[in-house]
């Protein structure tokens, strides 16, 4: 049984289908979670979705990155692990076509996106007797795209770059540094807390990319949270620098 009750995470990029499915199972674990939001109300919605879990939950909308993260420290007794999970998906055009601004707003939010917080998060993860900084990246990342979508696959090879280095860096601290590398998950809204769960994929989705995956199915937005809460353990310390691949076999290696 894995350790995580009792934990406070950082969740950025908790918006999104994987995000939130991993705020649910961290939540459900016994952690305490805090999202990060650009905007207050953003980060308002998140508090009212998961009102149910007030005492383990809080959403932070901006502000000084500094001062937020002290005021968790406070409220929860120190900072465990940081997910950085922000990110979009790619849009399909050829090479030629990919305009500067999009490439620089691809490259801002899927590489970028989090470094803030994590610069920020070191001292309190230092403090921290299990520390863990876990990135969502992509099996495009690994294997240079699928299709044309080549900023997206740059930003994420990106990724898994910056997790290397990290993880040698930050390691003197016996800070972990870990990726989940996506590939083949199936784009459905997780259930809500109360909800049952969604695990019915239905048969046309997405049925070429089905085809290259060795498993012969779609992934689901819980596979990826199960492998991030074993990074996230105490059991998960002697894993670092580390891709994980979550792909159903699509990408090996």
């Amino acid at each position: 049984m894995l350790t995580l009750q009792g934990r406070t995470a950082i969740v950025n990029g908790a918006n999104g289908i994987v995000g939130s499915a991993i705020v649910r199972a961290f939540l459900e674990n016994g952690m305490n979670v805090i999202t990060w939001h650009g905007r207050p109300d953003k980060a308002q919605a998140m508090i009212d979705r998961y009102a149910d879990y007030k005492d383990q939950f809080f959403a932070i909308g901006g502000g000084d990155t500094k001062e937020a993260l002290e005021g968790i420290c406070e409220r929860f007794g120190g900072i465990d692990v940081v997910v950085a999970a922000q990110g979009f998906p790619p849009i399909n055009q050829d090479f030629a076509d990919i305009e500067k601004d999009y490439w620089n707003d691809v490259v801002r939010t899927n590489l970028y996106g989090s470094v803030p917080i994590i610069q920020n998060a070191i001292p309190f993860l230092q403090k921290s007797r299990a520390p863990r900084v876990i990135f969502l990246t992509s099996a495009e990342g690994k294997a240079g795209g699928f299709y044309d979508g080549l900023a997206y696959s740059a930003a994420k090879g990106g990724v898994i770059a910056l997790t290397y280095g990290l993880a040698k860096r930050l390691a003197k601290d016996q800070i972990t540094v870990n990726a989940v590398a996506l590939g083949g998950i199936y784009n459905m809204e997780p259930a809500m807390p109360g909800e049952p769960k969604k695990d019915n994929i239905p048969d046309y989705a997405d049925t070429d990319l089905v085809t290259k995956i060795p498993l012969g199915r779609l992934g689901r937005a819980e596979d990826v949270s199960a492998a991030v809460c074993y990074l996230a353990s105490e059991e998960a310390g002697f894993v670092t620098g580390e891709i994980l691949n979550v792909s159903g076999g699509l990408t090996m290696g």
